[in-house]
């Protein structure tokens, strides 16, 4: 399983928006912030998805994995919004914001090709936790417990208005 660390993880992001964008100075804060402005879109896309479990009265034990359907969209965060959580965050403007969000699925797609070689599919990248491939372009995230959603306590699931 191969681990970044945050910082390999925000150097990888800036060699590929340095390529791209060789004209443009990008500050470590706006690549930090990008990094933050994905981990803030897991967060909302997770508390969604507990949103409709615990209205269902199926949240259980809360939500601490994550199944996208495009790299980190899925039914309950587009991919524009995760853009536009980036443009927000960092200043960028939409087109590098995307390329941004794009860089960062490319890093995590690399990752996942590399580790299938030599050992199955999965990635760590603190601040966010475990990826696996479910096949091109959806991933499992088995989120940090900062990016999770657990109930305070099973009383708060099953109490009614």
């Amino acid at each position: 399983m191969r681990k970044y660390k945050l910082e390999d993880f925000i150097a990888a992001l800036a060699y590929r928006l340095d390529t791209k964008y060789p004209e443009e100075t990008v500050l470590e804060a706006e690549l930090y912030a990008s990094v933050q402005a994905l981990f803030t879109s897991l967060r909302w896309t997770a508390l969604r998805l507990a949103k409709k479990l615990l209205d269902g009265g199926l949240l259980g034990e809360g939500v601490s994995k994550l199944e996208t359907t495009d790299h980190f969209a899925s039914e309950w965060m587009s991919r524009e919004e995760i853009v536009y959580r980036i443009m927000d965050t960092t200043g960028f403007n939409e087109e590098m914001s995307a390329y941004s969000l794009s860089a960062i699925e490319e890093i995590v797609d690399s990752a996942l090709s590399e580790e299938a070689i030599v050992r199955g599919a999965t990635v760590t990248i603190v601040g966010i936790g475990d990826i696996q491939s479910l096949g091109y372009p959806r991933y499992r995230i088995n989120l940090v417990a900062t990016l999770s959603v657990v109930p305070r306590s099973k009383q708060s699931i099953s109490a009614s208005g």
